[in-house]
């Protein structure tokens, strides 16, 4: 289940049904809400592909990781870290002394997205709980 809930998060369809990768930097810059796990796949992605990160990529990296572990807890970014093949790279990034947080502002903005599956259910809850029709 995660393994196919991940691999959904980690592609959007483009106009022309092509999968694009999520990048890091198009979730965060203008997105009034972020989606901690498109966001958690897009860093991993992006260490992937880039063996040197810049400053700015790596400060990304560091803010969105502590925002990440402040959201879904010390556990289940742990258990992310050690599933991750990208795992150490991000905690060596966490380790680095990069200053002061660039992007604080990314905490505040994480929500996890609920499936179409989910909000029918809480509809149905609902309901069922509606006495006399409206």
């Amino acid at each position: 289940m995660v393994a196919a809930n991940r691999l959904q998060t980690t592609q959007l369809n483009d106009a022309a049904g092509e999968g694009k990768t999520l990048d890091p930097w198009q979730i965060v810059w203008g997105q009034p809400y972020i989606d901690a796990a498109q966001l958690a796949v897009a860093i991993e992605n992006d260490l992937r592909h880039t063996q040197a990160p810049d400053f700015r990529t790596r400060l990304l990296v560091r803010d969105a990781a502590k925002a990440i572990k402040s959201y879904w807890g010390p556990k289940k970014f742990a258990q992310w870290l050690s599933e991750s093949a990208q795992g150490q790279r991000i905690r060596a990034i966490l380790a680095e002394d990069l200053g002061k947080p660039g992007f604080r502002h990314i905490k505040s903005r994480l929500v996890t997205t609920i499936s179409r599956d989910q909000l029918e259910q809480v509809f149905d809850l609902l309901g069922q709980r509606v006495q006399s029709r409206v």
